[in-house]
């Protein structure tokens, strides 16, 4: 069933185009001018308001009490609540960790990522350490950064690969 709506301010990447309608049906299909709007039986009146595309955030560790590092359920979770401010894509983002509780944190993004969700997608993981200068770690726990070394991530190919 296809939606429509109508006088609407849609938001370019180089301008607001003014009183434009949107219609779409699973995706947009078509944006256009009030001039000329095509007839539709689901009529949403968007007088005032603007229409965005949606957001992709690309460094979340969580959200709603949840964190990336929690597995399948708080990235599921997160999905579920950034999607509410405009969010339609995201990165569940690690922190440096244990190669176990990374991978076992990026098996989780992965799950959530390859199965149909309610919510922003998951784009794929943002692994923030453990391999960070100790001057640079930020909040991350010291203890737990490492030094580059491929047979520490290698595992980790098998849940992160596209």
């Amino acid at each position: 069933m296809s939606t429509l709506i109508q006088h609407v301010s849609v938001i370019y990447h180089d301008r607001i185009e003014p009183n434009c309608y949107v219609l779409f049906e699973a995706c947009i299909q078509e944006i256009g001018s009030m001039a000329q709007v095509p007839a539709c039986d689901h009529v949403i009146d968007g007088t005032g308001l603007l229409l965005s595309p949606g957001f992709i955030d690309i460094h979340t560790h969580g959200c709603g009490g949840k964190d990336t590092m929690d597995g399948e359920a708080a990235v599921r979770h997160m999905a579920s609540l950034v999607v509410r401010g405009g969010t339609t894509s995201f990165l569940p983002t690690t922190v440096a960790a244990t190669p176990a509780d990374l991978h076992a944190a990026l098996t989780g993004v992965r799950a959530v990522q390859t199965q149909a969700s309610k919510g922003a997608n998951v784009l794929g993981a943002h692994v923030e350490g453990p391999f960070l200068a100790a001057p640079y770690k930020g909040a991350h726990e010291e203890a737990l950064l490492l030094n580059p070394n491929y047979a520490i991530i290698e595992p980790f190919a098998d849940v992160v690969r596209v």
